[in-house]
């Protein structure tokens, strides 16, 4: 809203004097043939101008994404680059970038499904209500990051780092966690159904018991010194396509 706002005021300031001479034409010809030339100017005027912001808009969201698919190992620009992407509700579904340093990133509601993340830095990033099902997340970072009800069903995450990071209400239904380190991480009313923590680090009883099993779901593969949680998750499982509860509705 702000940034239309600030287009029309842009517009305005540019079209003004341009209406005003013509306005002044108008009030002096001693017959209306000016006011068909008024509009007609004014038309041409505006119309050519959101041509040009439309395309400059395409233009940027091209160079974007070039940005943040770069090849290069690192950030290289990509954190912006995303974030950008994203606030302009771009999906970024099946991007691939291994190795990526995105620390701190904030990719709130992000579409990433099947996205290639392997090995990437995501410490401390913002992933809340991020769609990421089946994306690959092996070996990444993911200390401190906070991904409340995400939805990261058939995710591979083998050998991720997960130091403090908050799965509440995420659904990690069907995903491979196998040998990653959960130290610390929460779980809670987190959807482990099929869930697969064979050989994971630092997992414990009561982070289990935090979590819970969907109706339909099979049991975690679990190591064979922990047990099932008891519990299921609430029967509005997956509303909003995220979450193992009914997740509120949010705007990015």
């Amino acid at each position: 809203m702000v940034l239309v706002e600030a287009v029309y005021g842009v517009a305005w300031l540019i079209f003004a004097p341009i209406e005003w001479t013509v306005r002044g034409l108008v009030d002096w010809a001693p017959n209306n043939k000016f006011k068909f030339i008024e509009v007609f100017a004014v038309l041409i005027a505006v119309t050519a101008f959101f041509i040009d912001y439309t395309d400059r808009k395409e233009e940027r969201l091209v160079r974007m994404w070039n940005l943040a698919t770069d090849k290069r190992e690192g950030n290289s620009g990509k954190i912006p680059a995303l974030e950008f992407l994203n606030k302009q509700g771009k999906a970024l579904e099946g991007i691939s970038i291994p190795n990526a340093y995105l620390f701190g990133v904030n990719l709130k509601s992000a579409f990433l499904r099947k996205a290639n993340l392997k090995s990437a830095n995501l410490s401390f990033s913002d992933l809340r209500y991020a769609r990421i099902s089946g994306g690959v997340f092996s070996e990444s970072e993911l200390q401190s990051a906070n991904l409340n009800w995400a939805d990261l069903s058939n995710a591979d995450l083998r050998g991720a780092q997960l130091l403090d990071a908050d799965f509440s209400n995420a659904n990690l239904s069907y995903a491979n966690f196998t040998a990653a380190d959960f130290y610390g991480a929460s779980l809670r009313n987190t959807n482990i159904g099929g869930t697969d923590f064979r050989n994971a680090k630092n997992l414990t009883q009561r982070q289990i018991d935090d979590a819970c099993i969907g109706i339909n779901d099979a049991p975690p593969k679990l190591p064979n010194h922990l047990a099932p949680p008891a519990k299921f998750c609430d029967p509005g499982f997956g509303d909003e396509g995220t979450g193992a509860g009914n997740a509120p509705k949010i705007e990015r």
